[in-house]
């Protein structure tokens, strides 16, 4: 039953930063803290219906989780 709650957090840790990589691509970024204010980052502001910018962004993804799952 342990290994249950090992797999559920282990999830849970890469779903975060996975999510947060792949919102960067967006148009909109994230906000992260610098010098005590949040500001936007956004490494390309690529819109949200792009078809080239989501089928990239759903690689990574997959990638990223067939990556957590052999390791």
């Amino acid at each position: 039953m342990e290994l249950i709650y090992v797999e559920v957090m282990m999830g849970s840790l890469l779903m975060g930063p996975s999510h947060m990589i792949l919102d960067i691509f967006t148009e909109r970024g994230v906000f992260v803290k610098r010098r005590g204010r949040w500001v936007r980052l956004a490494l390309a502001h690529f819109s949200y219906n792009d078809v080239l910018i989501n089928g990239v962004a759903m690689i990574m993804g997959l990638l990223m989780i067939f990556t957590a799952y052999t390791i």
